[in-house]
């Protein structure tokens, strides 16, 4: 080495001794901050609120890179590490590690799971902790990778496992999972999704569940195998199908299902005869006091019926959806109303019912005992002529009656007003008629001047007073 060379590497010795003196100095001067008397347990939780706060791309990190203190608080925090994609297996691994011994929340990101030999030990390391797993969000292309997942280790229970997603991509040929992949302990499951992913003859019994979805791209469940996937599920208070399909002739006669806490169920079909599965089920009083219904048809479409309860912003409490023939309005109409609570319905709206086959509208108006609002849009002449074909003083709390887009209100709409003030049953607000052209004209009863009800009801927002 010459002389030169041996003095630069002195020098640079030297000058790494300064450089590190320096770096205790900050060290030490850092301890003398406003921030740094705040207790280690007190930072971790404010690492946590920004974690929960922030965005997906993990910028909260940052907080592990401001100083050694940090970095040290936020390595001896497991909550700070548990929640992570299976889309890096290297960062995977590290994650987990770092998290224990915390509850995990995994999920596969935005791209589907593919087990390939760079991942796969990565896989196997996360589900032979699946007792710590509280979410799993699992999206493959095919059903048979969900099941090679979940069964890699083998029936091990999951006893913290809250919520339960399983989606695949959708396919021609459905594969029916096993029930048995479902039947390890969970008893802390309360929430089970379930995309393209099929369960044959039906699901386990879950007791704790108390949210249920199924979307099916193929309609492969059934009325029959619901009910007994869920007849069990006495806790359930949500339910979301979309994708049933009828039963054929040989399938076994059902029992019918209490759900005593259910509050929202929602079911899209093919097939009328899906329908069927109301009459099935038994729901509490809680969930039966509905105040608005609204009853929708199209054709070609669907036909709908959707249900909320009381107040201004209520969510729907009951949702069916049916893709049906025109011809089958009329029936499954009736099959639906009748299972529902119409002596307690405050508000009906009747819309898109201008086909030829109408339901038996004179029955559902007889049932109305407390309607006090009434909205007809789009409609043919078939409702207005039931209201005159009422008997026994029909509707006898009506105060409003809507119309929109309805091109020729029927003359029988006139009539029954007049009857109804001949009966002393008195019209206490508005009709309003909105031509086809959208020009709203009111027609005012003699004993009303214009102006707002103090009952005056918004069907897109329900009873401001309530």
């Amino acid at each position: 080495m010459t002389n030169a060379a041996a003095a630069r590497h002195l020098i640079d010795e030297e000058i790494a001794l300064h450089e590190a003196a320096i770096r205790n100095l900050k060290i030490r001067r850092n301890t003398h901050s406003e921030i740094a008397v705040l207790p280690s347990e007190i930072l971790a939780i404010v690492f946590l609120e920004m974690k929960n706060s922030a965005s997906k791309n993990g910028s909260w990190m940052n907080v592990a890179e401001v100083c050694r203190g940090w970095r040290d608080v936020a390595l001896a925090s497991p909550q700070l590490w548990c929640s992570f994609d299976l889309s890096d297996p290297d960062r995977a691994l590290v994650l987990l590690k770092r998290s224990r011994p915390a509850p995990l929340h995994i999920s596969c990101g935005n791209t589907p799971l593919i087990i390939t030999e760079e991942n796969e030990d990565m896989i196997k390391s996360i589900m032979a902790e699946i007792h710590r797993i509280q979410e799993l969000d699992l999206f493959t292309f095919m059903a048979d990778c969900i099941l090679l997942i979940l069964n890699m280790n083998g029936t091990a229970g999951a006893s913290l496992l809250q919520r339960l997603r399983l989606k695949s991509f959708p396919s021609s040929i459905a594969t029916s999972m096993p029930p048995d992949i479902l039947r390890r302990e969970m008893p802390c499951l309360h929430r089970l999704e379930l995309e393209d992913i099929n369960f044959s003859p039906g699901l386990p019994p879950l007791p704790h569940l108390r949210y249920l979805k199924i979307s099916l791209s193929t309609s492969t469940i059934t009325s029959s195998s619901l009910l007994t996937s869920i007849q069990y599920a006495t806790n359930l208070k949500e339910i979301h199908i979309s994708g049933m399909a009828k039963d054929d002739d040989s399938a076994p006669t059902t029992t019918r299902v209490h759900l005593p806490h259910l509050v929202s169920i929602s079911i899209t079909s093919n097939d009328i005869e899906s329908s069927a599965i109301f009459a099935n089920l038994e729901y509490p009083p809680s969930a039966a006091v509905i105040q608005r219904v609204e009853l929708s048809a199209k054709y070609p479409g669907q036909f709908q019926l959707a249900a909320w309860g009381a107040g201004p912003q209520s969510s729907t409490s009951l949702a069916i959806s049916l893709v049906l023939r025109f011809n089958d309005y009329s029936s499954v109409c009736s099959i639906l109303c009748s299972a529902l609570p119409f002596e307690d319905v405050l508000a009906l709206g009747i819309q898109n019912f201008n086909l030829t086959l109408q339901p038996n509208w004179e029955t559902i108006f007889n049932r109305c005992k407390e309607v006090v609002h009434l909205r007809f849009n789009h409609v043919s002449s078939s409702p207005f002529r039931a209201l005159l074909n009422l008997t026994d003083s029909p509707l006898p709390k009506l105060q409003n009656i809507h119309l929109v887009s309805c091109t020729n209100p029927d003359p029988s709409l006139d009539i029954f007003v007049e009857r109804r003030k001949h009966l002393g049953v008195p019209v206490q607000a508005q009709i309003h008629k909105v031509d086809w052209d959208g020009k709203e004209s009111i027609s005012e009863d003699e004993d009303e001047k214009e102006g707002d009800s103090e009952d005056e009801y918004d069907f897109e927002r329900g009873f401001g007073a309530v």
